[in-house]
Formats: C-alpha cells, sequence, structure tokens
C-alpha cells in the first residue's frame, strides 16, 4: 500500500508512473471495474493498458471469472451506497 501511494504522489508530481491497479476499466465487456497495467500522472489514471496476448489457458481462466467478479462487484457497488 505505501508504494502504491508513494507512486500516486510521484504520479501526481509528473512522474510517468505504471502500476497494477483495481479500477474502472472497458477492458472487460459488462465488467465494469478489472484490474490492469495503469499509467498514473497528474490526472490520475492516465491510461489503461490493455491485457495483451493470452493463451486458450487464460482465455478460459478470465471467462470463467466473470460470473464471480460481477457478484463481487455488485456487492461493493451495494456497500458503497
Amino acid at each position: 500500500a505505501a508504494r502504491f501511494a508513494e507512486s500516486c504522489l510521484r504520479g501526481l508530481q509528473g512522474d510517468k508512473v505504471y502500476e497494477c491497479a483495481y479500477i474502472e476499466s472497458p477492458l472487460i465487456p459488462d465488467v465494469p471495474y478489472f484490474a490492469s497495467k495503469v499509467q498514473l500522472g497528474p490526472n490520475g489514471v492516465e491510461d489503461i493498458f490493455e491485457i495483451g496476448e493470452v493463451t486458450d489457458y487464460e482465455q478460459e481462466g478470465i471467462e470463467a471469472l466473470i460470473p464471480e467478479l460481477k457478484k463481487s462487484i455488485a456487492k461493493g457497488i451495494d456497500f458503497a451506497q
């Protein structure tokens, strides 16, 4: 957590900083939040990087986690409201 906080501060100061973060993301259709590599900068998350090439096995894993991920996201949103 301390490293991520330091990365956020460095980004706010104008440094290009790269981290993995669980954020609101367009990467997976119908999944509003996903963990991915991001570039942090003065405006917060400046860029979200694509997942990239995945094997068939990895794609099956992503598809298998989507239903549980959607449930977890819905619980988190309900809790926050």
